[in-house]
């Protein structure tokens, strides 16, 4: 489990996401290793007609019971739980049942099971340079619900051919928040103005219907 002592660069936040990048790692990215559990994570969908995650189908997949384990655990170590979600730090609020922490949980282990590679880096430049256009990310950034993140998020790891920066994915997505969404537009837009890239690609599918 990754060390729970923060350090200056290292915020409580930070080493979340680095356990749940661990977890994918050991759950094997390669199809040929763990592709049976793997394969079950991907298929975590929703449920109430597309409206919610399907927690109850996660929590019977194994790995998916191990990720929930090591994160709840970790979270109760942490010295200095500042930047978590407070009914997430707070055990008796988590498992109380209804802190959404179990269901975006499993929203990060349903995109996470699509990544073939862990590339490192940062999500946000790593978009950039891959040509996510700029009207698709503005969507992405007004995503609100843990459905639409869902599918947002397996759509940009296929768009990615899997290959991800999955702690800056986990991350994101985990905590989904003004924080988390300001920090992927600066990396997002740090890349345009310093990087090589073609900052003009646009989907042209969007840009008739972003009104």
């Amino acid at each position: 489990m990754a060390d729970t002592t923060a350090t200056k660069w290292q915020s409580p936040r930070d080493l979340v996401a680095a356990s749940v990048a661990d977890w994918r790692s050991k759950v094997g990215y390669a199809q040929n290793r763990d592709s049976a559990a793997t394969a079950r994570l991907r298929r975590i969908g929703t449920r109430d007609d597309g409206a919610v995650i399907d927690v109850g189908a996660a929590v019977a997949i194994d790995a998916f019971r191990t990720l929930y384990n090591r994160t709840a655990a970790l979270m109760d170590k942490l010295e200095n739980p500042k930047g978590l979600p407070y009914h997430w730090a707070d055990k008796a609020r988590r498992e109380a049942g209804n802190s959404g922490f179990d269901s975006r949980l499993a929203l990060v282990a349903g995109v996470l099971a699509h990544v073939r590679t862990d590339t490192s880096g940062d999500l946000g430049k790593k978009l950039h340079v891959n040509n996510y256009s700029e009207l698709r990310f503005r969507r992405l950034l007004r995503l609100e619900s843990e459905v639409d993140l869902m599918r947002e998020g397996r759509r940009l790891v296929r768009m990615l051919d899997g290959d991800v920066p999955v702690a800056s994915l986990a991350r994101a997505l985990l905590f989904w928040d003004a924080q988390e969404t300001r920090a992927l537009a600066r990396s997002y837009y740090d890349a345009e103005l310093f990087g090589t890239s073609d900052a003009s690609t646009q989907d042209k599918d969007l840009e008739d219907t972003d009104q």
